[in-house]
């Protein structure tokens, strides 16, 4: 076990688009034990091209095999980005998301996010509406349970090639080299201690997760299971995951395990 650790650190993962890639994921997280949300679309217009991993959909039955061990939530009927639709249509797409899943699993889906992590005031309004318990962001670097809000839940970092962006496995995208930086912003220069350690996503992942240990208490992986075959990320995810199994006072909780938290802090403040 790794330092003097004394505080507990909530660890929770999440996963988008619903590709058929989600069972060889759902199999690395069950190895070392830890929790995610599989947000997963009904329909997904993704393909060709950037999607060219995304194989096909999950089928009902690889649904429900992810809902056994993991949790389910929803990412819109059809894959659209809320924020470009009228009322009628958004309550559409999150009402029938969430009642086509839960027919399916059999159970209450509790979390909400948004396709392309994009989302207004009227998306989380009528998310609270929905019957939603949280809605989850793609937005950066959320270290503090404290950080979030139930209809806000940040994430840490995300798990695609870092610093540059690829074309495939062994590719440099020149033309768009330097996205994953700028989807990480100016906030990065908030953290000075990472720097040196930001030549790859490994070394990238662990040193966050370092600084979370030693400023913060909450981390937040999070990714898309057709990025990690396209770019054969797969052993580095697990090299990370390895690497946080060795420190202790770690809980590993779902997205809505989460924001149950936040709920509770909230009710006791």
């Amino acid at each position: 076990m790794k330092d003097s650790q004394l505080k507990k650190i909530y660890f929770t993962s999440s996963w988008d688009d619903g590709s058929v890639n989600d069972l060889k994921l759902l199999k690395l997280l069950n190895k070392y034990n830890i929790k995610g949300t599989f947000y997963v679309p009904k329909e997904f217009d993704g393909k060709g091209s950037k999607f060219s991993e995304y194989n096909r959909q999950l089928s009902d039955k690889e649904i429900i095999e992810i809902a056994s061990g993991q949790e389910i939530g929803s990412h819109s009927l059809t894959h659209r980005s809320l924020v470009s639709l009228d009322e009628k249509d958004i309550k559409e797409e999150m009402a029938g998301s969430k009642i086509y899943l839960e027919n399916i699993i059999g159970r209450q889906v509790e979390m909400l996010c948004p396709p392309n992590g994009l989302f207004d005031e009227r998306v989380t309004k009528i998310a609270g509406d929905a019957g939603y318990l949280g809605m989850r962001t793609t937005k950066k670097l959320s270290f503090k349970l404290s950080q979030n809000k139930p209809f806000g839940l940040d994430v840490s970092i995300i798990c695609n090639p870092f610093p540059f962006r690829k074309k495939d496995s062994s590719k440099i995208y020149w033309r768009r080299a330097s996205d994953p930086i700028k989807g990480y912003g100016g906030k990065i220069l908030s953290f000075p201690t990472i720097y040196f350690n930001l030549f790859s996503w490994p070394s990238f992942a662990k040193a966050f997760f370092r600084y979370v240990i030693k400023n913060g208490n909450y981390f937040h992986l999070y990714g898309h299971s057709w990025e990690l075959e396209k770019y054969q990320m797969w052993n580095e995810l697990e090299d990370f995951l390895k690497y946080v199994k060795e420190f202790y006072n770690i809980e590993y909780l779902t997205n809505s395990q989460i924001v149950e938290l936040l709920n509770h802090e909230n009710s006791n403040s």
